[in-house]
């Protein structure tokens, strides 16, 4: 089964419409979890568990610098409610896709397990310039352009990515874990296909929606930088060399 992750407006839904082209279940109907302008392939029920186990570690878009790892466990009623989900799920061939996976999936990958499945994570990730233009456009409370928004969404840029890459590390050889900038998804078809063990089948023009546009470059934090070229270097080393 398929976890996959990524920041709000990184190119995650495009991913996971993909999936779903490619014989993943992503959930009942995922065409009509919609936000404004598209379809999010974000499952309601995966989605409320995970918000709330993000409530229940207090977390909030502040954002801090760092995604705090010292947390409690989520409580009885909300691993029950977890392993609900899951008994209602069948076969290998499905995922869940939701922004919140960058800080939950240490809470789902042992109840995946658990369960019987085999987790795979696929972190989705895109320019933190293309991100931040993104969300100064289409987020209401984030619709401005001056400079404290644009540090704002680009501290939460690096606290989505870095708990990811934290967490690779973490479990790096114990589940197949890849990363993917956004841009390359259509260049690394097959090599997704291949790392998937789906048969090919190429990504539609059509599948985009218009929803990955350019951004002119701004200048980044020097940390950001450090980020962007750790999950580069990860791409290569985890989907393009293995898939070779």
């Amino acid at each position: 089964m398929l976890i996959i992750s990524g920041m709000h407006s990184s190119g995650t839904s495009l991913v996971a419409r993909y999936a779903q082209h490619i014989g993943y279940h992503m959930g009942f109907d995922p065409e009509k979890w919609v936000s404004t302008f598209y379809p999010t392939y974000e499952d309601p029920q995966f989605q409320q568990c995970s918000m709330e186990i993000l409530d229940s570690m207090k977390w909030n878009e502040g954002p801090p610098r760092y995604f705090p790892r010292d947390v409690a466990p989520p409580s009885d009623g909300l691993i029950q409610k977890m392993r609900a989900i899951l008994r209602r799920r069948r076969g290998e061939a499905w995922g869940f896709k939701e922004p919140a996976n960058c800080f939950t999936m240490g809470f789902w990958l042992p109840e995946l397990q658990r369960a019987g499945f085999r987790p795979a994570v696929l972190h989705v990730f895109r320019r933190p310039e293309e991100v931040i233009n993104s969300m100064t456009r289409w987020r209401p409370e984030l619709n401005s352009h001056d400079a404290a928004t644009h540090d704002r969404v680009e501290a939460w840029w690096r606290v989505y990515n870095m708990a990811v890459i934290d967490r690779y590390w973490e479990l790096r050889g114990t589940i197949p874990f890849a990363f993917v900038d956004v841009r390359e998804v259509t260049a690394l078809d097959a090599r997704l296909c291949a790392w998937l063990g789906r048969s090919y089948s190429p990504i539609a023009p059509q599948m985009n929606n218009g929803q990955l546009q350019e951004a002119p470059e701004v200048e980044l934090h020097p940390e950001t930088v450090l980020i962007w070229n750790e999950l580069s270097t990860l791409m290569q080393e985890t989907l393009i060399a293995n898939t070779a």
